[in-house]
């Protein structure tokens, strides 16, 4: 199997954990300051490795500069999941916000010249398919208005187009000063758009419980693992391929849900959750 792929699924497993653990905190204490602390964790965690691993890191002010600007863009999709996932429901929001990849597989077949073959884009497609099916209720879709704010849907659209341009630029930085210094770039400065956003709108800050902070600590480990294991990803093999297994975290959602919460598979998650599972296994298999 590809390195390149073994790091993809790596990050779906801990992008997937990071995404089953945000619910209850960003609904209890608001995304900005889920953001914030998680953040600071990230940041910190980020900056020991970095002094960790010397070796691996190559500074570059211009395309620390260029990493710098595509984490302000990065912020805006992050920040409109969560506040989709806060007011919405997630079985609209999920498999709107996971379909970035489509996004991102159309920018990098036109920027990037990447070519898929038929067999790839079958599998890509499986995974996206499988994505729709076992996070979508449809009854919840009849019942949501696309263009109403309260739906959430609107903002997960944002998300979408954000996700798909940004997983695009990414890679950018990340083949010049190494995955995880842009990780850091990217986590640090999207802790300080955050800040600035809670001093302009003079939110207070106040330490969440115990339970919450706990939470929270989890989501910035899963999250370093996954967006490090990404970024390398996206650094070595195909942009589509990568972005396409890493857009599949509804399956780790759901695998977490029916581990942790007993809940039961419909026959159209299972579906779905069959799709995701061959797609990523035929791309697997392809050398």
């Amino acid at each position: 199997m590809n390195f390149g792929i073994i790091l993809a699924l790596i990050a779906l497993v801990a992008l997937g954990l990071s995404s089953a653990l945000s619910r209850n905190p960003v609904r209890k204490i608001g995304p900005n300051q889920v953001m914030f602390f998680r953040g600071i964790f990230d940041s910190a965690i980020l900056l020991l490795l970095v002094i960790s691993f010397r070796s691996f890191t190559t500074f570059s002010l211009k395309y620390t500069l260029i990493a710098l600007l595509i984490a302000a863009l990065g912020f805006i999709p992050l920040f409109f999941f969560y506040k989709a996932i806060e007011i919405g429901k997630i079985g609209v929001i999920s498999p709107v916000s996971s379909s970035y990849a489509v996004i991102t597989i159309i920018l990098a077949m036109i920027f990037y010249h990447e070519r898929l073959s038929y067999f790839q884009l079958f599998s890509v497609a499986f995974i996206i398919i499988g994505i729709i099916l076992i996070s979508t209720n449809f009854r919840q879709f009849k019942s949501s208005h696309l263009f109403d704010l309260k739906s959430g849907l609107p903002y997960a659209i944002i998300t979408l187009l954000g996700w798909g341009i940004y997983f695009f630029l990414i890679r950018i930085p990340s083949v010049h000063l190494g995955s995880i210094f842009t990780s850091f770039v990217i986590e640090f400065a999207i802790l300080l758009v955050v800040a600035s956003s809670i001093a302009v709108k003079r939110e207070k800050i106040s330490l969440p419980d115990t339970r919450t902070l706990r939470n929270i600590i989890l989501i910035s480990v899963s999250l370093v693992v996954g967006v490090i294991c990404y970024y390398q990803a996206l650094r070595i093999f195909h942009v589509g391929i990568v972005s396409a297994i890493g857009s599949a975290t509804p399956l780790i959602v759901t695998a977490y849900s029916l581990i942790f919460f007993k809940e039961k598979l419909t026959p159209q998650q299972l579906g779905g959750f069959l799709l995701i599972v061959i797609g990523i296994i035929s791309i697997s298999l392809v050398r």
